[in-house]
Parts: C-alpha cells; sequence; structure tokens
C-alpha cells in the first residue's frame, strides 16, 4: 500500500497558523523548533524536514 504524503509548504503554514489564531511561538514549541526556525520556513528560508 502506498503511503500518501502531505506536504505543507511555508505559505500554506502561515496562512493555517493565521487562520486557526495561533502564535508562531506556540506551533515551534509543540513542533521542538525554534521560533526563528518556524519563520525561516514560512518565508521559505528553511526546510524544517
Amino acid at each position: 500500500m502506498m503511503e500518501s504524503q502531505h506536504i505543507f509548504n511555508g505559505d500554506m503554514t502561515r496562512a493555517a497558523r493565521i487562520l486557526v489564531k495561533v502564535s508562531a511561538q506556540y506551533i515551534a514549541r509543540e513542533a521542538n523548533v525554534t521560533k526563528e526556525e518556524l519563520r525561516d520556513f514560512e518565508k521559505g528560508r528553511h526546510d524544517l524536514s
């Protein structure tokens, strides 16, 4: 059976975060990344994989 991959790019991630009104600080903490890494990912300057 093939596994499906869910791909979120930085723009989609930021839009989803803003839509549900969750702070970058909260997402970064839950994802175990720094706030700067999350911001860089959202701006397309960093890959979190």
